[in-house]
């Protein structure tokens, strides 16, 4: 904590006191604030982002959360961890276009969490088939709902053998 005293404005600093706040203090208000430092010291950290949209969550701060992660979305788009984060956020607002863009132009790498990454995705193109589906676009809800019944490339690791389809197949 002594760190403070030579540079306040470091961003590795602040994220330490940050995780202070959190973990020893209890206190989430300041762990928000510091980790906010933290993120305008370096915008461009996507590990500080991924924390500070952690905490926002922790805080139900879902409207400050969509700023922060639609402001940053270059840095966002560089980690797994955000763009499902920033993607399950849009699903819950209903951006289902702007969070299809982010599922299907980002290559995943994620073993652990492979059924997560294509149930967003899945979602995506779902919640987007039914915007279609509502509009009277038949032929482009059906194309939403079969893409989402994929498993692309880009979600990196195979499809699990157990997937179910039965929304998709049901609104086909």
């Amino acid at each position: 904590l002594n760190s403070t005293k030579s540079d306040p404005a470091d961003a590795s600093v602040l994220r330490s006191l940050a995780h202070v706040d959190w973990v020893l203090r209890n206190d989430l208000g300041r762990a928000v604030d510091n980790m906010e430092k933290a993120s305008d010291a370096d915008p461009s950290d996507a590990r500080i982002l991924m924390e500070l949209d952690f905490f926002l969550a922790s805080a139900g701060d879902t409207e400050r959360r969509m700023e922060l992660l639609s402001e940053r979305e270059a840095t966002v788009r560089t980690r797994d961890e955000l763009v499902l984060a920033y993607s399950r956020l849009l699903l819950r607002t209903g951006d289902f276009a702007k969070a299809v863009d982010l599922m299907d132009n980002r290559h995943f790498f994620a073993r652990e969490r492979r059924a997560m990454v294509h149930a967003v995705y899945a979602e995506a193109h779902y919640g987007l088939g039914e915007e279609w589906l509502s509009n009277g676009e038949y032929a482009k809800a059906i194309q939403e709902f079969n893409r989402g019944m994929q498993y692309p490339e880009n979600l990196g690791e195979g499809a699990l053998a157990d997937e179910v389809f039965s929304r998709a197949k049901y609104l086909i």
